[in-house]
């Protein structure tokens, strides 16, 4: 048995892992994977800012303009979402269905609030209490979104509203 011992200690420490002292249970080091890299998510966020004066970088993957009032978020190639979800008081318009993708927060209640900066607006969410969202393309109105509920559009949405 110590013979086996310490040959998995040996091979463990040729991998870079480490044996727990107590048992002989590995320990592999925690490594967390991504596809998407800084530096391209870095290269998204110029463009993005470029075609969209006034926003600020405060985060990797996000711009806010409006001093945060409105805030976008990328989410992480191969991962279908956007770190956190809508949260409370918010209404949020995804670049993907079912609340996925690539996502605006908006914090303050207003019209006419553009949305072209995502590729697409795929569904709408209203975390608010007591607040309507409707999703506009110029002049037409395409869907409400009451209080508490998410809805999933393939209209070309370019404004959202909140009342």
């Amino acid at each position: 048995m110590k013979k086996v011992l310490t040959a998995i200690s040996s091979l463990a420490a040729a991998l870079g892992l480490a044996l727990l002292p107590s048992t002989p249970v590995l320990a592999l080091p925690h490594i967390t994977f991504s596809t998407t890299t800084h530096t391209e998510s870095q290269q998204e966020i110029n463009r993005i800012m470029e075609m969209n004066p006034g926003g600020v970088q405060t985060a990797w993957n996000e711009v806010s303009w409006d001093n945060g009032e409105i805030v976008l978020t990328l989410a992480e190639r191969n991962t279908r979402s956007a770190q956190f979800g809508c949260g409370s008081g918010l209404y949020c318009v995804y670049a993907e269905p079912a609340a996925q993708g690539m996502r605006i927060n908006f914090s303050t209640c207003k019209k006419n609030n553009s949305v072209t900066v995502l590729p697409s607006v795929r569904s709408i969410v209203n975390a608010t209490a007591n607040r309507t969202i409707t999703a506009h393309n110029g002049n037409s109105l395409l869907l409400t979104v009451f209080a508490g509920s998410l809805k999933n559009t393939t209209s070309k949405v370019t404004t959202v509203s909140c009342s």
